[in-house]
């Protein structure tokens, strides 16, 4: 019996924004609730930062030089801060892009307005209004804040998205005959992977996990190091059981770069919470935090298993979660991202029952800035699951074909649709765009798909496609993970075990091999935005990738202005590139040259 991990569908938190709602003013000579929120702080060069988030080939200290004059200044903080204690706020923690503040719900709302409640019936009109940024942003702060977001925290609406292990994934992962990185000597210790988490966890889990596998025990010694943003995550963040999420993207790093530090960030499951990790990483990496925490200058990748149908988002939140985005990058990590777990019916197959059967991308895999990942269905041969010699691994998409097929996503422990198997997320961004007024209406094609995707299939794409690239997330070749959720049979083999897939296993698993890549060229801090390194490299040395030319992720007439919902050779919005082998990427990962900019 194989289990799947629910869809990790929801980067934000629906549920938070959905109890921070206003309804009515409270009672005459009642107290007015406590409302939280965050305020997020414009880019002084918006336009410098865009171009750092796309540089290649700078050192961790250039790069720091260089953002000192991109980011908001402290006087500019101190500025926001002193005026929302003015209006009535207490100020609390501080990130070097956001300040979260709370007080009197009805000062909250005479100063930033408040948000729709969601019906019962939602629609993605509807959902994009209640969880999108507050509509007001006082004139007073204008100039230096670009948007505000409730942060009270409430029930998560929106979900999370035979097996191999480390040592298969850095050997499926590798150039035939080549050894894999990570293995040996382990020369990726110095190196840390974030993850970006919206539910809460018990850290025991992992710690069971390494004494089952035989692997490093990482908790409780400086190599782990979990960090609390914006308060953490609440019980209500955890419904349905999300946190075996966070046992897929922790067991899964571990298995796959069993030397590397890991940082997982956990917020609560808002749009504040959400954009606040990216606030947070940042600080870390440039060693600019707010507390006693000395941050971490050797984080080369993040991955994010969390995301939701980009329809579903507002302009406003989606633009100022770019912000957040672009400067990580800048910084020099590596942002990874589930494509999605439901074809390209990201937003038809959710709990909300958004979207019907309109095809639809998961942001944030569809940001230029981040590595969207698909899923596959990776095999080998038997008794092979340790070495590479261009033969004996196997890889097909992860595929649906219908909106029935392709609603897998959900979990094994929810009830789904007959037939229902899930698939690799994909599409064009904007797909879905309904030309409402906050409706996103997509990202523009950015120059490393326009110079290096030549297919006919995709000449006159105007849109960013996703994925760029794809790793298993398959079930049914998916990996076996320790869980204390009862939710989940815990004694599916002899190990305790229990076998999960989705893209979320493909994000993390890439983070992984890409930082052992790094750290066997004696990289240890990152490099920043590398699909310009992918499509380059693609274009010129297609052996750096296994291309994945079979399956589909969804009805051909359901695709809408996909050009194809089928795997072909080359490019495909099933599986992108292919899969990525890593070793043979380093070059163009490390070059100097100035890759394509978006």
């Amino acid at each position: 019996m194989s289990h799947r991990a629910r869809r990790h569908t929801a980067a934000i938190g629906l549920g938070g924004l959905l109890a921070a709602g206003i309804a009515a003013a409270p009672p005459a000579g009642a107290a007015s609730p406590v409302e939280g929120i965050t305020v997020f702080l414009r880019a002084p060069n918006a336009a410098g930062l865009d171009r750092l988030a796309a540089a290649t080939g700078l050192t961790h200290a250039q790069r720091v030089r260089r953002l000192a004059r991109l980011v908001p200044s402290s006087a500019s903080q101190d500025i926001v801060a002193s005026t929302l204690r003015h209006d009535g706020l207490s100020v609390g923690s501080q990130t070097g892009w956001s300040i979260t503040a709370a007080g009197p719900r009805n000062v909250v709302a005479s100063l930033f307005g408040s948000n729709p409640v969601l019906g019962t019936d939602p629609t993605v009109a509807s959902l994009r209004a209640a969880t999108g940024a507050l509509p007001i942003v006082p004139a007073a702060l204008s100039r230096y804040v670009a948007a505000a977001f409730p942060t009270t925290a409430g029930p998560a609406v929106f979900q999370h998205t035979a097996a191999v292990a480390g040592p298969g994934f850095r050997a499926a992962y590798t150039a035939p005959h080549r050894k894999p990185p990570g293995a040996g000597a382990h020369s990726d210790g110095r190196s840390t992977i974030a993850t970006l988490q919206l539910a809460d966890y018990s850290d025991s889990d992992l710690t069971t996990y390494a004494a089952k596998e035989g692997l490093p025990k990482i908790v409780g010694t400086s190599k782990y190091h979990q960090v609390a943003v914006d308060g953490g995550p609440t019980e209500a963040d955890d419904s349905n059981g999300a946190d075996i999420e966070v046992d897929l993207d922790q067991e899964s790093i571990l298995s796959t770069a069993p030397s590397a530090n890991q940082r997982p960030y956990f917020a609560p499951n808002t749009n504040a919470g959400f954009d606040d990790v990216f606030a947070s990483v940042f600080d870390d990496v440039v060693q600019n935090r707010h507390d006693n925490d000395g941050g971490d200058p050797n984080i080369t990748a993040l991955s994010s298993s969390w995301g939701g149908c980009e329809s579903g988002y507002g302009k406003k939140a989606i633009e100022t979660a770019q912000t957040m985005i672009k400067a990580v990058t800048a910084a020099g990590v590596t942002v990874f991202a589930s494509s999605g777990d439901d074809g390209i019916y990201d937003c038809g197959t959710s709990l909300l029952g958004l979207g019907g059967q309109t095809p639809d991308v998961d942001y944030p895999a569809s940001s230029p800035q981040v590595i969207g990942v698909g899923g596959t269905n990776l095999a080998h041969q038997s008794g092979t699951a340790t070495g590479n010699n261009g033969h004996n691994w196997h890889e097909k998409a992860w595929s649906c074909t219908s909106a029935n097929s392709c609603a897998g996503g959900l979990s094994s422990v929810l009830p789904v649709l007959p037939g229902a198997s899930g698939g690799s997320g994909g599409g064009e961004s904007g797909s879905a765009h309904s030309g409402a007024a906050n409706s996103f209406a997509g990202f523009a094609e950015p120059a490393y798909q326009r110079t290096a995707i030549r297919r006919h299939l995709f000449a006159n794409q105007k849109h960013r496609m996703v994925p760029d690239i794809s790793a298993d997330g398959d079930p049914a070749t998916g990996f076996d993970l320790y869980t204390s959720d009862s939710t989940y049979a815990s004694d599916e083999n002899s190990r305790g075990l229990v076998e999960v897939g989705g893209t979320s296993l493909a994000s993390p698993i890439s983070a992984a091999l890409f930082t052992n890549t790094l750290a066997a060229a004696h990289r240890h801090t990152g490099v920043g935005n590398i699909h310009g390194a992918l499509y380059t490299a693609h274009r010129k040395d297609p052996r750096a990738f296994r291309d994945v030319t079979s399956g589909s992720n969804g009805a051909a007439a359901d695709r809408g202005s996909d050009p194809s919902v089928s795997a072909h050779r080359g490019y495909d919005t099933v599986s992108g590139l292919g899969a990525a082998l890593w070793p043979a990427l380093t070059p163009y990962l490390l070059s100097k040259r100035k890759h394509h900019r978006h």
